[in-house]
């Protein structure tokens, strides 16, 4: 399981090569989202869909079926029916991530240790 780092300037989470994750929980923080996460994270959340960042397109979505999956995990053996697969990913103007895939437990105890870990430093 991944795990955050937050200090008072910045988010480290581990295995996130494109800080894809992190620009996820930054945007995360911001006021119009600060109070939606966990309703937008829940098992049946709707995600975020197409969310301007910085001039970054950011998508997290639960995937429901194969095709959901970035193309290169086709042929993966994630069984989306069965489980709670969340896909996370990003485009822009010379900006290229490599897309994630993660399971929503996981994504929610990446949202939560970063809110209580900005709370314990005051961070609101």
């Amino acid at each position: 399981m991944r795990t955050v780092v937050v200090d008072a300037e910045n988010i480290c989470v581990s295995d996130d090569p494109d800080n894809l994750l992190s620009d996820l929980l930054i945007l995360m923080k911001s006021d119009y989202y600060a109070n939606q996460a966990e309703d937008l994270f829940a098992p049946d959340g709707e995600g975020i869909d197409d969310i301007i960042y910085l001039d970054i397109n950011i998508y997290a979505y639960r995937a429901s079926q194969k095709e959901d999956l970035p193309e290169c995990m086709y042929s993966s053996e994630i069984d989306v029916i069965n489980n709670e697969v969340w896909v996370i990913s990003a485009v822009g103007l010379c900006y290229e991530a490599n897309p994630i895939v993660m399971l929503g437990e996981e994504l929610r105890y990446l949202l939560e240790e970063f809110r209580k870990q900005r709370s314990k430093l005051g961070i609101t």
